[in-house]
């Protein structure tokens, strides 16, 4: 009968490529994972890899293995996580989040985490979504709250609470009238870069038509409605959040023909990690206070 242990030495080297990303991951030695693997095949009686320069690629009877392997590891996942009660591994816990999670709802979420798991110290990074990906990728940071990516096979996925935009101007333009595709893509747009999930919206909302003028590329939400308010282009954000300005005159919501773009904000986590249950529970406890309202208006003035 395999072992977890062999199981899991062969999902990881065949999901990661490497017998030594596979050793890094599952913290062991590379000697150890090899004789795991040939352990496996011996039982099975079946060859699961082929060696092509540093990398180890699956033989036919490897993806068939891998089929049947990965949803075995996902019910021994499910197993601890519904019996074993979840804990904060050494009281730690690095949380990357984007800028619209930093200035709504993060103070709250911090307060419910401290009060769930007293003594939690919390490691706060606040960065764009690809940013954030690549450091939870590489155990920089063990959670991530950000919008939800394209399916990853080495990552769970939570989803939170949707997240509403709406293209503005400043306050000299038109509130009545109603803007098709076009007329955006030929003002100058206020965007972020291309590592902001934003930044993919404002493209894929606009097609087949392309923006023709980018006045500023700027990675703060504030700084671009400040910029938006003083009649330097339009852009798309929160709604929620910047509904205080729209509501003063100090931005003007701008009406289109299709309907303005919404994201699905998700909490993101390494699968088959020894605290996985640990962080489904702090992903719950991100989805019951997650709210994009702000908490205090800050002038963008």
């Amino acid at each position: 009968m395999p072992s977890h242990r062999q199981m899991e030495a062969f999902y990881w080297t065949a999901t990661l490529g490497t017998l030594n990303a596979c050793s890094e991951k599952l913290c062991t030695t590379q000697s150890a994972v090899i004789k795991r693997i040939r352990q496996l095949e011996q039982t099975l009686d079946v060859r699961l890899f082929t060696r092509t320069g540093r990398h180890n690629v699956l033989t036919d009877d490897g993806h068939a293995v891998l089929r049947m392997v990965e949803p075995l590891l996902q019910q021994h996942d499910a197993l601890l996580q519904r019996f074993r009660a979840p804990r904060a591994p050494a009281q730690r816990l690095a949380i990357g989040v984007t800028e619209i999670t930093a200035i709504t709802w993060l103070s709250l979420m911090i307060e419910q985490l401290k009060a769930c798991y007293p003594g939690i110290q919390l490691k706060i990074v606040i960065g764009m979504r690809a940013e954030l990906q690549q450091m939870l990728l590489n155990n920089t940071i063990q959670l991530s709250i950000q919008q939800r990516p394209p399916a990853h096979p080495l990552l769970h996925c939570v989803d939170l609470r949707e997240l509403r935009l709406m293209w503005v101007g400043g306050p000299e333009m038109n509130n009545t009238r109603s803007h098709c595709l076009r007329d955006l893509a030929e003002m100058p747009i206020i965007r972020q870069n291309h590592e902001s999930a934003l930044s993919q919206v404002y493209d894929d909302w606009l097609h087949p038509h392309k923006a023709d003028t980018a006045v500023f590329t700027i990675n703060s939400l504030i700084a671009t409605a400040s910029l938006v308010s003083a009649g330097q282009g339009i852009s798309c954000l929160p709604e929620e959040y910047f509904a205080p300005m729209v509501a003063s005159g100090r931005l003007v919501r701008l009406l289109t023909r299709k309907q303005q773009p919404r994201l699905m904000y998700s909490a993101l986590f390494r699968k088959h990690d020894e605290h996985t249950a640990f962080y489904r529970e702090v992903a719950h406890i991100a989805r019951a206070v997650c709210s994009f309202a702000p908490t205090q208006w800050v002038s963008a003035a």
